[in-house]
């Protein structure tokens, strides 16, 4: 589901304060009532609907490696994390944790740890 843009935000909050239901104006920007709800209880305890900044932490792959260790442990289910991690061939070591990461994002079959 999208994130409202400051603007959609904004638009959000003029139309509580007239007076339009929450679940209404959810409705009207396809969102659920939660987040127009937490919208609302932002702008009335800090008066700003400006999301406050994220730390996010670095990729170390790429979706497109993501997919490649995937499907290694597709094509064979007893490789262990740790020799993925060993065998990978990108720009940058990896950690035996990573292929765990991105397997279990996957929801597929469980990879063995050594």
């Amino acid at each position: 589901m999208p994130r409202l843009n400051e603007d959609q935000r904004n638009r959000a909050i003029g139309q509580l304060e007239t007076g339009v239901s929450i679940s209404e104006v959810a409705r009207r920007f396809q969102m659920q009532r939660r987040i127009i709800c937490n919208i609302w209880q932002r702008f009335q305890q800090r008066g700003v609907t400006t999301d406050l900044p994220r730390s996010a932490r670095s990729r170390i792959t790429t979706h497109a490696e993501d997919r490649f260790i995937q499907l290694q442990h597709m094509r064979n289910r007893f490789l262990t994390a740790q020799s993925t991690a060993k065998n990978f061939q990108g720009p940058r070591n990896i950690s035996p944790d990573t292929p765990l990461d991105v397997y279990a994002k996957s929801h597929s079959i469980p990879i063995g740890q050594p």
